[in-house]
């Protein structure tokens, strides 16, 4: 087997199979973070390149096979079994080169598997027995590792904890290459299964700068603190709301909103109804956009110390730089990497420091637009979902194996 790059005529397009939890295209349609993971990452490759690969996408969702034509249009779509969607693609795929081809899977683990983790183990072996075989390579893209992130909500009972950790060993250890959300991540799971460095990557979340229309902090007046995610206790948007009152207080003119995407919130959620701190629940990511580039002055990032949100990068964080907001977070190692390497926000310790930094916002508003200046600066260069999904067709590419 050699590593080469596959020359792009008709015949020879190598096949490129997504696994993800549900099928979804058009921005319209967001409603998440996962969802805007899926239009923006795995959409993008597909309108980008599937002049050059046979591309398909499974959702384990409605277990429904999705084949797209040369224009990123969808040509037709099957319910079946994800085992047999596997078969399905690589006799599809044959039929656009001479010989068997190789193909590229890439799976959205871990929501690829939580609802039917049966069906998904089993399409693995098949994808492991191909891949033994030369016909595949097998990518994971590593979104919340299972373990780690069961651990945010509560502590997981020990069937449900080993078998999380089994899912972790068996799909990690068997891929060809995996991509992770974040340094951070990166350096801890490589190290708790033993991964080797050389089969990873490292392919960050980002935002879509032509959708969102920059508006930097108010010059003066009062400051509206933005935070967007579900309103429980577990992310620290009590402590956030007591926060903002203290600040409020000292007669620093802050007021909060909170965005969710529940509009059944889960419990226990916290209760807000204040004349200064107001909740809208938003299921749609256009109507979430306008609000955060209208109304926002200041986004945050509330979570306390936690092993999953020290690691991550979180999803909504691009959104906020692409809107030009200045970003104030709570601890998170990852988080403030990209804090203080893009200069567009600052980070905090404890909540003490958090407001000392809402009040130097308040105070300095040139400070302010500057950070937001800069990260919208950083998603038109790179946080973007155009140079990440050639960022992604690259990694592809260079693991592209031809018997």
């Amino acid at each position: 087997m050699n590593v080469t790059t596959l020359r792009h005529s008709q015949f020879t397009r190598s096949a490129v199979l997504f696994i993800a939890h549900h099928f979804l295209l058009d921005p319209k349609g967001i409603a998440g973070g996962i969802s805007e993971h899926t239009v923006g990452l795995y959409g993008t490759l597909i309108r980008k390149y599937s002049k050059i690969y046979k591309i398909f996408c499974y959702s384990a969702e409605d277990g429904t096979l999705y084949t797209f034509d040369n224009n990123g249009g969808v040509a037709n779509s099957v319910k079946v079994p994800m085992p047999l969607a596997l078969v399905k693609v690589l006799a599809e795929a044959r039929k656009s080169s001479g010989s068997i081809p190789l193909f590229t899977t890439i799976i959205s683990y871990y929501y690829a598997a939580k609802d039917k983790p049966v069906s998904f183990l089993v399409s693995f072996f098949i994808l492991h027995i191909l891949r033994i075989m030369g016909f595949a390579n097998v990518m994971i893209d590593i979104i919340d590792p299972p373990v780690e992130v069961q651990d945010i909500f509560e502590s997981p009972p020990l069937k449900k904890a080993l078998f999380g950790t089994l899912l972790d060993i068996v799909t990690l250890k068997k891929g060809t290459l995996i991509w992770f959300c974040s340094n951070s991540y990166q350096e801890y799971l490589t190290r708790k299964y033993r991964i080797p460095y050389e089969r990873t990557h490292v392919i960050y979340d980002g935002s879509f700068p032509d959708l969102i229309t920059p508006k930097p902090p108010r010059r003066e007046g009062p400051l509206t603190i933005f935070y967007s995610g579900a309103l429980l206790h577990i992310k620290g948007v009590a402590r956030l709301v007591e926060s903002v009152s203290k600040l409020r207080e000292k007669g620093i003119d802050v007021n909060l909103l909170l965005t969710g995407g529940l509009r059944r919130p889960l419990r226990p959620h916290v209760e807000v109804d204040t004349p200064w701190a107001k909740t809208l629940f938003v299921n749609d990511w256009f109507e979430w956009i306008k609000i955060l580039s209208e109304r926002a002055d200041v986004c945050v990032i509330p979570y306390p110390r936690k092993l999953h949100w020290n690691l991550t990068f979180h999803m909504k964080l691009p959104d906020y730089m692409a809107a030009a907001k200045p970003i104030v977070a709570m601890y998170g190692r990852e988080t403030a990497y990209i804090l203080e390497r893009y200069k567009c926000g600052l980070i905090a310790n404890d909540w003490k420091e958090f407001e000392e930094h809402i009040t130097r916002l308040f105070n300095d508003r040139r400070l302010a637009r500057t950070l937001g200046e800069s990260g919208r600066k950083a998603v038109e260069e790179f946080f973007n979902y155009a140079n990440l999904a050639n960022t992604l067709h690259e990694v592809i590419q260079k693991h592209l194996k031809v018997s």
